[in-house]
This record gives C-alpha cells, sequence and structure tokens, in this order.
C-alpha cells in the first residue's frame, strides 16, 4: 500500500499549516502538503483534500464544487459554520464539514468518513487513527476524573498516617497511600501517551 497522500488547499498559509500539523500528528505515516487555491487546476493528486474555508464558508463550498467537478470524490471544507448557508452547499459539492474550532477533533474522522465512502485502500488506516484518538482521549478524562478524589484520598491518607495508631491500620494506611501513588502514576503515564499522539 503506497503513502497516504493529503492536499491541504488554503490561501492562509498558517491555518493551512495547522490543518497540516493536525493531519501530520494523527496520521504519522500520511504525506501532506499545502496548495494554493489559485494553483488548484487539475485533479488533486491525493486520496484526500482538506479545503480552508475558515474565513470564507463560500469559497471553501466553491473550491469543494470545482474539486468535485475535476472527478475528486469528495473534499472536507474546515468552516466555522456548517448550520449556516453553506451547508446545502457542502452536500451539493459532495464535501464533509469540520468545524474550524475543533480540528483536531473533526478533521481526521470526517476525511476516514469521505476515504470510507470513496472505497480508498487508505479508509481501514485512517479509521484505526480515528480508533485510537478516541480511546486515547477516553483515557484522558478518565485520568482527569480521577485524579482530584484520588488526590483528596491520598491527602486524608498521609494525614492519618501522621497520627498515633495501631500497627494494622498504619499497614491498611500505607497500602492505601500506595495504591493511590500508583494509581496516579499510571495516570501521568497517560499524559506521556497523549504528548506522544
Amino acid at each position: 500500500m503506497s503513502a497516504l497522500r493529503l492536499l491541504v488547499v488554503g490561501s492562509d498559509a498558517a491555518f493551512a499549516a495547522a490543518i497540516r500539523g493536525v493531519l501530520t500528528a494523527q496520521l504519522p505515516d500520511a504525506v501532506a502538503e499545502t496548495l494554493d487555491p489559485a494553483h488548484l487546476r487539475t485533479r488533486p493528486i491525493a486520496d484526500g483534500v482538506v479545503i480552508d474555508g475558515h474565513t470564507d464558508a463560500a469559497l471553501g463550498v466553491a473550491l469543494a464544487a470545482r474539486v468535485r467537478a475535476m472527478g475528486f470524490a469528495g473534499a472536507i471544507v474546515v468552516a466555522s459554520d456548517a448550520n449556516g448557508d453553506s451547508a446545502p452547499g457542502l452536500a451539493a459539492a459532495g464535501a464533509a464539514h469540520a468545524a474550524s474550532g475543533e480540528l483536531a477533533v473533526e478533521v481526521v474522522p470526517r476525511l476516514a468518513e469521505q476515504l470510507a465512502h470513496a472505497g480508498s485502500e487508505h479508509a481501514a488506516q485512517v479509521m484505526r487513527a480515528r480508533r485510537l484518538i478516541a480511546a486515547g482521549e477516553i483515557a484522558l478524562r478518565f485520568q482527569h476524573s480521577l485524579n482530584n478524589p484520588l488526590a483528596g484520598i491520598l491527602a486524608e491518607a498521609q494525614l492519618m498516617q501522621l497520627d498515633p495508631l495501631p500497627a494494622e491500620q498504619h499497614a491498611a494506611l500505607e497500602r492505601i497511600v500506595g495504591l493511590c501513588r500508583r494509581i496516579i502514576d499510571l495516570g501521568r503515564s497517560l499524559d506521556g501517551m497523549g504528548e506522544k499522539k
């Protein structure tokens, strides 16, 4: 299987770079290139096309229609609002929408949908990446949900250890402190996974 080739079409270089950054961070084996809309003259030689429409959704829809007219199966338009005036145009152009404020969460799932719809050989690869990203987000939410109660339990147990207690209660507090620290360390390892992701 060849490398997944992605094309980001947009005139805002910084925003196009942000889109490329998300794509390459979440799909490390992919090759992502940027193209100014003025240079879009022939059918894109790419597996997926992401169009920057965050400042001008109508232009994004027009570019998606142009890409479709060139024979490309579908594109993703990154715009600020899918429920506004651009929604019918996106559907007519066969394009998917990704919210510009949610790049890290929405671009790869929309790409997976478009590739699956087009029957691309890369659809399974992108779906796996999508599932891994979702699992990582769930793990990080779970970790953050546990941190505060665990910190409270750990603090209380450590305070109780300062009191004169019978040996069996002191041993129980040692186990509580040790288990809390184990879970907190496990949570910290999830933070490291998030950075690598």
